[in-house]
């Protein structure tokens, strides 16, 4: 079993991503997030292709995001593992991916455009592996945002019952002044909230969204109906009726502020670390005996024997191919050596790192709780578990969709032909949504994905990368 101290430390992680349509501002609130936590000393810009997380070239061209990326965090005690997902749908499959190892997930919603079709998409996946989520309304400083709009959109179009912990507070010019936290009964304009201010909170839109607050979840918890009768409600009370409440997906709470301008993301960390849940709070993780073909196996997640599961696999330049994992249960330590039911073979730890985006720092060992890239690995896929030899507990695989959209790519030059073959076996390993074919007639590859972008993007790492003289055509 693991020890108390661990246990503590277990309890301060957070591991969470953020979701949602492209262009919702997810990859500029996790730049602003790294720089208010301190892990990084200035603040990335998509725009100018400076954003941590967005490393590869064709993301810093394109100004979106294409692969899902960790990067870890301190915020008041608490340790931040953060993945950035795609938005575009057709890169879903690494929003799948990354959703099978969180604890929690933050939506963010464009506060002019509200709910739009990839934010529904993803909503479903993550409902789909039974996440606690958060609700942030950005962009609430642009020309158009509406923030009610937005919250009825989250209600209608998703179907969740909303409590709107924060709102936006416009000055008398209608530009975006602060932020107002109906709990605390306080406004943030910055960093530093300004205590109860009567004229504000009591009257207009804020009493009127804290009187949903009061009807919903006193609709919700005897508990806190209870309390409210008994005018004994405080913020302490409130905090954890929407955590208990959050952990049964029974509600969703709503952030707001505005990511580019740092408006309101102090109050989200805030809400993270407090309502989201840590590994030793989140839903237990099921799997089945590969011995006696048993289901519904628990994960223990306090034990001391390693449990990993891998979910996403790249190849680095210099360290080889990175396997991604979640610690579900005991410490891995490097050079240890586990074993891999669904190939019956022993996998050595070469090395344990820390992900920040495209950096690795080593690390000795790595506990419960943890996501992690190790190396080493021979015979691995995305989806294996792996474990002591005689635990032979498998999760749940992902299964990811065929292919919609075929593309022919033909090597120019014969020359490089190894590197090609070598780059096609890579990006197989890395994307389980690609499929390579050949074409009997003409002898070129046929390569198969989600979506003529993903084939684009494929195509121009083919260049990039591997510097291989290629032409796509239909």
């Amino acid at each position: 079993m693991i020890e108390q101290n661990n246990k503590t430390k277990i309890n301060m992680i957070r591991n969470f991503g953020f979701i949602a349509h492209i262009d919702a501002g997810k990859t500029t609130t996790t730049e602003r997030i790294l720089y208010l936590t301190g892990a990084n000393s200035r603040s990335g810009e998509v725009d100018e292709g400076t954003a941590t997380t967005d490393y590869m070239i064709e993301e810093k061209e394109r100004g979106i995001t294409i692969k899902a990326a960790g990067v870890t965090a301190k915020w008041r005690d608490h340790y931040l593992h953060i993945i950035d997902t795609p938005g575009h749908i057709d890169f879903t499959s690494e929003v799948e991916r990354s959703l099978r190892v969180l604890d929690g997930a933050v939506v963010i919603v464009c506060g002019i455009s509200g709910v739009q079709v990839q934010t529904e998409t993803v909503c479903r996946q993550s409902d789909a592996f039974k996440i606690p989520k958060i609700f942030y309304i950005n962009k609430l400083d642009r020309d158009g945002a509406d923030y009610a709009a937005a919250l009825d959109d989250i209600r209608i179009k998703l179907g969740y019952t909303t409590v709107p912990l924060t709102i936006p507070h416009y000055n008398g010019s209608g530009e975006l002044a602060g932020i107002i936290d109906l709990v605390n009964s306080t406004i943030t304009y910055t960093d530093s909230p300004i205590p109860h201010m009567f004229d504000i909170m009591e009257n207009g839109s804020a009493a009127e969204y804290r009187e949903l607050i009061d009807n919903t979840l006193g609709e919700l918890s005897d508990e806190y109906l209870s309390h409210f009768m008994n005018n004994t409600l405080n913020a302490e009370i409130i905090t954890k009726t929407v955590k208990e409440l959050t952990a049964k997906r029974l509600i969703v709470p709503v952030l707001s502020g505005s990511s580019k301008k740092t408006i309101g993301l102090h109050l989200l960390l805030d809400n993270i670390t407090g309502l989201l849940p840590s590994p030793l709070e989140a839903e237990l993780k099921k799997g089945f005996n590969s011995i006696e073909k048993r289901g519904e196996e628990l994960v223990d997640r306090c034990g001391s024997n390693p449990l990993l599961y891998i979910f996403k696999i790249i190849h680095n330049r210099e360290l080889g191919a990175l396997y991604f994992a979640r610690v579900y249960s005991g410490i891995l330590k490097q050079n240890e050596t586990l074993f891999n039911p669904r190939t019956k073979l022993a996998e050595n730890i070469n090395a344990i790192y820390t992900p920040f985006a495209n950096m690795y720092e080593p690390v000795n060992s790595a506990s419960a709780g943890d996501i992690i890239v190790i190396t080493g690995l021979k015979s691995v896929k995305t989806g294996d578990t792996l474990s002591y030899e005689g635990n032979n507990i498998i999760l749940e695989r992902l299964h990811f969709p065929e292919p919609v959209i075929f593309c022919n790519i033909a090597l120019l030059d014969e020359g490089e032909r190894d590197t090609f073959n070598r780059a096609k076996s890579e990006l197989i390993i890395e994307d389980p949504t690609l499929r390579i074919t050949r074409n009997p007639d003409t002898g070129e590859s046929v390569w198969g994905g989600m979506g003529e972008l993903q084939l684009e993007i494929i195509a121009e790492r083919l260049k990039n990368e591997y510097k291989l003289h290629i032409s796509k055509g239909n």
